[in-house]
């Protein structure tokens, strides 16, 4: 039995765009309809994931809320570690010591 995850984020409109954003995993991307820009957002996570089994689909609900369901959480997970580590402006030697790891290899699987 596959377990379902969701990504949480956010829609909204700033002028001429509508934007989506999922923090968790630093992405924001635009469109010029709400329908587009939860579009691009599902488009970029499938081409980010890099797996061509990889899908996911995007859902909004009133006001900004958003979120993001998918199967493959084998996938997203070190998809996550990554996200977080580049935008730490980390290596995968550092992140490795700072959780006391004595192989950076260990902790690079995760990922």
């Amino acid at each position: 039995m596959e377990v379902e995850m969701k990504l949480e984020g956010r829609v909204w409109k700033d002028k001429n765009f509508w934007l989506v954003e999922i923090p968790s995993v630093d992405i924001l991307t635009q469109g010029r309809s709400k329908k587009e820009a939860l579009f691009m957002l599902k488009d970029a996570l499938e081409l980010l994931i890099e797996d061509e089994d990889f899908k996911c689909e995007v859902k909004s609900s009133r006001g900004e809320a958003l979120y993001v369901e998918f199967q493959q959480i084998d996938l997203v997970i070190p998809f996550i570690l990554k996200r977080l580590r580049e935008r730490s402006n980390l290596t995968i030697r550092e992140v490795a010591e700072r959780l006391g790891h004595k192989s950076h290899t260990a902790y690079a699987r995760y990922e």
